[in-house]
C-alpha cells in the first residue's frame, strides 16, 4: 500500500472493522500483514514518474511509529490527511503524532526496509495500490486464494475471508 493512495486510505477504512470482527471472533486465524509500495520515485524505482510526493516519508512514519507503539495511530492520521501531505508536515506528524523525536536522523535506514517491501513486490509482479493476497497456509505449502491489485469491494474482502476460514476448517456451513 501507499499512505497517499485514495483507494488505500478507503480500504483501510472499509476493512478495519471486518478485520476486528474475524480477529475477535477467530482469534489467532487471521493476519493481515501490510507492505509498503509507495509511488514515488525517491524510494520505488518501479515508478515511471511521482504520483505520491511524501509517500516514502510516509512509509517511514508508520514504521518509526510503530516502534514507539504509535503505528495505527500514525496510520490513522496519514490517511485521514492523504491528499494534503507533504514531507514538512508528514515529519511534523511522525514527531507529534507517532511520537519520533529523531524522524530525519533514521530516514536513511527506515527507507532502506522500505525498499526491500518494493523488491518483494516487484519480485512478485505488483505495480500499483493497494495489492491484496488473500489465502491460507497450511503446514508444508502456501495457497493464495486471490490476488488484486486495486480496491476490493469490502463485501468481497469479507466473502474472502469467509471462505478462506471454511476451507482451513475453523468455520462450519
Amino acid at each position: 500500500g501507499d499512505f497517499m493512495c485514495p483507494p488505500c486510505a478507503q480500504t483501510y477504512q472499509d476493512y478495519k472493522p471486518i478485520l476486528a470482527r474475524y480477529k475477535a471472533e477467530y482469534p489467532g486465524e487471521i493476519a493481515f500483514i501490510s507492505k509498503d509500495y509507495p509511488l514515488e520515485q525517491e524510494c520505488n524505482a518501479n515508478i515511471q514518474r511521482d504520483l505520491h510526493l511524501a509517500a516514502c516519508e510516509s512509509a517511514v512514519a508508520v514504521r518509526l511509529a510503530r516502534l514507539k507503539g504509535r503505528g495505527d495511530a500514525m496510520e490513522e492520521w496519514l490517511y485521514a490527511r492523504n491528499q494534503a501531505l507533504t514531507p514538512v508536515i508528514v515529519r511534523q506528524g511522525a514527531r507529534d503524532i507517532g511520537g519520533v523525536p529523531d524522524f530525519d536522523e533514521q530516514y536513511q535506514t527506515v527507507l532502506n526496509q522500505v525498499k526491500s517491501d518494493i523488491a518483494l513486490a516487484t519480485i512478485l509482479g505488483i505495480t500499483g495500490t493497494p495489492t491484496f493476497f488473500i489465502g491460507h497456509r497450511e503446514p508444508g505449502s502456501d495457497t493464495v486464494l486471490y490476488v488484486r491489485q486495486g480496491a476490493l469491494p469490502a463485501q468481497y474482502f469479507d466473502l474472502a475471508l469467509q471462505y478462506e476460514l471454511k476451507k482451513a476448517g475453523k468455520i462450519t456451513p
